[in-house]
């Protein structure tokens, strides 16, 4: 009888054109996130990497963009820097008045909490802490960004790579395609009577339910797996005419 259930359930999820128009928008939403990492490539020289004037832009930045992370000395240098420009801009500091501040807090080799503290108690300055870590990535030169994929690709598969991203979103919108139907179907349901169908039928509450359960865990499942073989295909072809190591398995274990 359990059986029965999944098999009726699945039926009603497969009949359904919202089921069919979700799983499409599910693939379109995860194309839409993780296309940038499929265009990853190495780069022919430094022009092709462009300058993001935002912090907030280089933050979100990436190996795609050209961008890698800064080194603890790297990073401890570009927050002093942007500490010494905030205090230019909002606390009226001359250039030479916060390049001997950053000097000064650069030779104190203070830790980013105790730049921070001492910031805020003498300044008034909040959150100078936040200026190191958008510092974790660099702008680098394609030298140095084709030597972060060499050595990257030595570790990892670029299917590797791309999986963690690709699982990531995935998630996201399969739990919101899976709310969206779930609902859908449950208010379906409570327009028929579902006590008579419990006591008219050798049906006990507990297989109806798990029915139910295992069925839609079934659907998503294949729609999640039609999607993974998708993108699978398209990450082993670009992969390959990349030059990067690919393994078709890696999407399916991420």
């Amino acid at each position: 009888m359990l059986k029965t259930i999944m098999r009726m359930e699945l039926k009603r999820y497969f009949r359904n054109p919202i089921y069919y128009i979700g799983a499409i928008v599910v693939a379109l939403g995860v194309y839409n996130n993780v296309s940038p990492y499929l265009t990853i490539r190495y780069f022919n020289q430094d022009s092709e990497i462009p300058a993001l004037a935002e912090y907030s832009e280089i933050d979100d930045a990436d190996i795609m963009e050209g961008y890698i992370p800064a080194s603890k000395e790297e990073q401890y240098a570009m927050g002093l820097e942007k500490i010494g420009q905030v205090m230019m801009d909002e606390y009226g500091f001359r250039p030479a008045e916060a390049k001997e501040l950053t000097g000064k807090l650069e030779k104190s080799n203070l830790s980013f909490m105790e730049i921070a503290e001492y910031m805020e108690s003498n300044y008034s300055f909040y959150g100078a802490n936040t200026y190191f870590y958008e510092s974790k990535m660099k702008q680098a030169s394609a030298e140095e960004a084709n030597h972060y994929i060499e050595a990257s690709l030595k570790e990892h598969t670029y299917s590797n790579y791309f999986s963690r991203k690709y699982a990531d979103y995935l998630g996201v919108y399969i739990i919101f395609y899976a709310i969206l139907m779930f609902a859908f179907l449950f208010i379906r349901d409570s327009k028929r009577d579902i006590y008579e169908l419990l006591h008219t039928k050798p049906l006990k509450a507990w297989q109806y339910i798990i029915g139910k359960l295992f069925g839609g865990m079934a659907a998503m499942g294949f729609v999640v797996g039609m999607i993974t073989l998708l993108f699978d295909i398209i990450v082993m072809k670009n992969g390959k005419a990349a030059g990067f190591p690919v393994s078709f398995w890696d999407l399916w274990l991420a």
